[in-house]
C-alpha cells in the first residue's frame, strides 16, 4: 500500500472511532498518525515495525496496524468499525460540511444512513429542524448531491 492509501484507513478509523463517540485522545492519535504517514517522504511498506514506531507520536499498537496495512493486510478495528456502520452512512465523509460528528448527528436525529436518505431530507427541510443546520447548509448539500451525482453519470 501506498502512503496516501495508509493514511485514508487511518483517517477512515479516526472518522469511524469518533462517529462511535470513542475517547477524543484516541481519535486524535490515528488522525495525527494519518498526516505524519501521509507527509513521510519514502514509502512506509518498506520500513520495520520498530522504524514506523519511532516516527513521532506513533506508539506500538499504531506501528503494527501500519505495518499490517504497509503489507497490505486489513486491520481487524478497521473491519470491524465498518461493519458497525452502514456502507451508505460512511459515503456521506465525503460530502462537504459533513465531518463525523455532524454524519452522527444526522443519523441519531433523523435516521439518515445513505446519500438517498440525506436527499430526501433534504428535499423535505428536516436538516433545518437540527441546530446547526440551515438553510445555507441544505443548499450546499444538494449542490454537493448532484456534483457527486453528475460526477457518478459520467462515463470513464
Amino acid at each position: 500500500m501506498r502512503n496516501d492509501e495508509i493514511a485514508g484507513v487511518l483517517e477512515e478509523i479516526a472518522d469511524l472511532l469518533e462517529m462511535r463517540g470513542e475517547n477524543f485522545f484516541r481519535v486524535r492519535a490515528y488522525r495525527n498518525a494519518a498526516r505524519t504517514i501521509d507527509d513521510y517522504p519514502a514509502p512506509i511498506a518498506g520500513l520495520s515495525r520498530d522504524r514506523i514506531k519511532a516516527l513521532p507520536g506513533i506508539g506500538a499498537d499504531l506501528a503494527e496496524k501500519i505495518a499490517t496495512l504497509a503489507a497490505g493486510c486489513e486491520v481487524p478495528l478497521h473491519a470491524e468499525l465498518k461493519r458497525s456502520f452502514p456502507a451508505g452512512l460512511r459515503e456521506l465523509r465525503a460530502l462537504p460540511g459533513l465531518g463525523p460528528k455532524r454524519i452522527k448527528l444526522l443519523h441519531d436525529r433523523l435516521k439518515i444512513a445513505s446519500l438517498d436518505d440525506l436527499r430526501r431530507a433534504l428535499q423535505a427541510g428536516q436538516l433545518r429542524t437540527i441546530g446547526g443546520f440551515g438553510a445555507k447548509s441544505e443548499e450546499r448539500l444538494l449542490k454537493a448531491l448532484e456534483t457527486r451525482g453528475a460526477t457518478a453519470a459520467e462515463p470513464r
